[in-house]
């Protein structure tokens, strides 16, 4: 079976693609709300978050949805699928593609694969981007114009935020962070987005 969770925070949009999504892997089974730990001001959220999109336009968009793997896609189970063919899953559930990219003329957004099926230590969880990887979103990158929006995006944060959550949660910070960040201000990056603190980061660079 199959279960999906989409969080408070989610707009309209998302919440429809998501519908889609397990339609298409043949469930109906969509919770809308997860665990919220404050809910003082949820008095002044709107009553559905949306991005003022109406639904039938994102039937008639060609590239709606850019996914990379994360921490949750690889199995913790399955030691022999993990070590062998972590992503055998995603590639059949999701895409073939790990690290998908769009490219319109005002924007270009480049996915990384930060999971890994295994790193050094207890905590199999941490990201990590490879310099084999930093170096091929420079050359995406650098083949594009110099007009567009450019943005990296990842499961794993690159930069740790003020906030005390991700004060607390250093590790998941991805390893090499601070060598890609400085690569990607050399492509000229506008933003980098990237979630796995039951939230989402973004890095304005």
């Amino acid at each position: 079976d199959s279960g999906f969770i989409v969080s408070p925070s989610a707009t309209l949009e998302e919440g429809y693609l998501l519908n889609g999504l397990a339609t298409q892997l043949g469930t109906a089974d969509v919770d809308h709300r997860i665990t919220r730990r404050d809910v003082a001001d949820q008095s002044a959220d709107p009553a559905f978050p949306w991005l003022g999109m109406a639904l039938e336009d994102i039937d008639r968009l060609d590239a709606a949805v850019l996914s990379v793997p994360g921490i949750h896609d690889i199995t913790p189970y399955q030691l022999g699928e993990r070590f062998l063919d972590p992503y055998r899953r995603w590639r059949r559930h999701i895409s073939p593609n790990l690290e998908p990219h769009w490219v319109r003329p005002s924007l270009a957004v480049v996915g990384v694969n930060t999971a890994r099926r295994l790193r050094l230590g207890l905590d199999w969880s941490r990201g990590s981007i490879s310099r084999r990887q930093i170096a091929s979103v420079q050359q995406r990158f650098r083949a594009l114009g110099k007009h567009r929006f450019r943005i990296v995006v990842a499961h794993h944060p690159f930069l740790a935020d003020s906030a005390p959550e991700l004060d607390r949660r250093g590790r998941t910070l991805v390893r090499r962070a601070k060598l890609a960040l400085a690569s990607f201000a050399q492509s000229r990056v506008d933003a980098v987005l990237a979630g796995d603190i039951r939230g989402s980061v973004t890095i304005i660079m």
